[in-house]
């Protein structure tokens, strides 16, 4: 079926060329040694064998409860067939015998081996529901009214005998079916079910990537079982010789129907665990009570019986390569993993040697602003680094305050995203201020900057975060520096519990700040410092939202 997948389907092969000997056995057996008592039973074991191994695969491939009893009922219902046939061959040797005496009897137990064939599809049809569903799954109860149709036609076959019409009248002395008008309803009602089936199926199932094509293969299948009955039907049941019985074949299409299906992928199993340890880039194993390893990845590490110990004593533990071992409980043993902390434990020194250098940096920029302003010659140089000191005085008090945390704090790795934010801002809010006086103007392209760079720090804290222009002209340098400091004031008011925070510039002279917080944000906004916001040039506004606020700068 699939040249990749030849381990799966060899099975099905050598069940296919097991089905050919024992028919070409009972085939000569009955031309040569009619009476031979031995064959039937031989035949029956044979059945009876490939059934059970069928039945084993599905109850260990199948995790869907209501999936696998369905399919097991199938199963009933092919055992039920082969076992009338056994009973049949078996009576060859007295066939006169029994015709003479027990004629109803025979036929109606002959009618029972066609029963199957036409139930088979239903109980399919109901394993079909249960694709693509959790294990509680229950499908509609209406679904079930098409065991009445079912059970009516299991009742007119078999009452054949008083209307005939599902077979016609037979000799007194031969068992003879002849299809009527009712087979053929019976024949449509079990197509119309097989094609039900597919079409949940496909319509449930996943894509078969590898081999487009073959995802009408059941239905191909389905085909060749309505031309095989269309022949039997035509022949009245009546033939010489047969490479395989009817209802064993019909039986065979059915499991290769499923098992089609299955190993297209459109139906799930839990098989190929090796291939999936195999494949897998995290060092897991399965081990029993012992600490035994039964199935492990290649990447898996050796475990040592006072590890394994140590594990079922406290678990996570630390190696000292840096990898850290987890354990957990299930059924028959342990799932154990290990995850490489070797990176993570670089990353945390790298982040306490970044947050020295942070805070050596903060030092030399408080140190840097106070010396320029001391030392500038120029009036105006001392009265810009005075504004700038005095700008960003909160900001460094913020700073401090953060590096301060880093000695009990156990979120190092946020406490670094945050001072890395404010560090961010310090720098750019400081360049914004040193262009406005060098140029006289910021543009569009500098704002755009410190926000692009201050929206990758946000991103870094799981904060949405951007800017947007709907306009070419740039803001006034005033407003433009402004937009700045309200956009920092709002992620530091609820010490940056936000989901997103985006600003929007309508105009050279109007722009919206958008904030989406994590907690109670109407009750936590800051609106007395956005009262003291405004000036005679331009006035803030602000809106409270859904877990959020809108606020409005307009130039006035």
């Amino acid at each position: 079926m699939m040249l990749r997948n030849w381990k799966k389907v060899k099975w099905l092969a050598v069940a296919f060329l097991v089905l050919l000997a024992v028919s070409i056995y009972r085939q000569i057996c009955i031309q040569f040694f009619p009476n031979d008592m031995v064959r039937p039973v031989i035949v029956y074991f044979v059945y009876l064998l490939l059934l059970s191994g069928w039945s084993a695969s599905i109850r260990n491939r199948i995790t869907h409860g209501s999936m696998r009893m369905f399919l097991l009922v199938t199963q009933i219902l092919m055992l039920l067939g082969i076992t009338i046939r056994f009973l049949h061959d078996a009576m060859v040797p007295h066939y006169d015998f029994f015709m003479q005496h027990y004629a109803p009897l025979m036929r109606s137990s002959g009618y029972l081996v066609g029963m199957p064939i036409f139930i088979l599809p239903l109980f399919g049809l109901y394993a079909a529901f249960c694709l693509g569903r959790s294990e509680e799954y229950r499908f509609n109860r209406g679904w079930y009214a098409l065991l009445i149709p079912a059970v009516i036609l299991v009742f007119l076959l078999q009452t054949n005998e008083y209307h005939h019409l599902i077979f016609g009248a037979f000799e007194e002395d031969i068992l003879s079916y002849r299809p009527t008008v009712g087979m053929v309803v019976i024949v449509l009602w079990a197509l119309a079910l097989y094609l039900a089936r597919m079409f949940v199926i496909y319509r449930r199932s996943r894509e078969v990537k590898d081999f487009p094509r073959l995802r009408f293969a059941p239905l191909l299948l389905i085909v060749s079982m309505l031309a095989l009955c269309i022949y039997y039907f035509s022949i009245s049941f009546v033939v010489s010789f047969e490479i395989i019985e009817f209802n064993v074949l019909v039986y065979f299409c059915e499991i290769l129907i499923w098992e089609s299906c299955i190993y297209m992928g459109m139906v799930p199993v839990n098989t190929n665990y090796e291939e999936v340890f195999d494949r897998s880039t995290v060092a897991m194993q399965l081990v029993d009570s012992n600490g035994i390893s039964h199935m492990k990845s290649t990447n898996a590490p050796a475990l040592s019986n006072e590890i394994f110990v140590q594990l079922k004593k406290q678990s996570p533990i630390l190696t000292n390569e840096g990898k850290e071992l987890h354990l957990h409980a299930i059924n028959g043993g342990y799932a154990i993993w290990q995850n490489d902390m070797s990176q993570t434990l670089a990353v945390i020194e790298e982040l306490r040697k970044s947050v020295e250098r942070l805070e050596y940096e903060g030092v030399i920029l408080r140190n840097e602003l106070r010396i320029q302003s001391d030392n500038a010659t120029v009036k105006e140089q001392n009265r810009l680094y005075n504004q700038l000191t005095e700008e960003i005085q909160g900001q460094l008090t913020l700073l401090q305050n953060l590096l301060n945390k880093r000695e009990w704090t156990e979120d190092k790795t946020t406490l670094f995203k945050k001072v890395c934010l404010v560090a961010t801002y310090i720098k750019r809010r400081c360049n914004l201020r040193l262009v406005e006086q060098a140029e006289g103007i910021i543009s569009n392209e500098e704002l755009k900057l410190c926000y692009d760079e201050m929206s990758a720090c946000l991103r870094q804290l799981d904060i949405g975060a951007g800017a947007v222009w709907h306009n070419a002209n740039p803001l006034a340098p005033e407003l433009a520096i402004f937009s700045l400091d309200l956009f920092e004031l709002l992620l530091e008011y609820d010490d940056f519990n936000l989901y997103t925070i985006h600003i929007s510039f309508e105009s050279e002279t109007k722009f919206m700040l958008y904030i989406h917080s994590k907690s109670d944000a109407s009750a936590q906004i800051p609106t007395g410092q956005l009262k003291a916001l405004n000036k005679e040039n331009y006035l803030v506004k602000w809106q409270p939202v859904e877990k959020g606020a809108r606020v409005v700068v307009q130039m006035v």
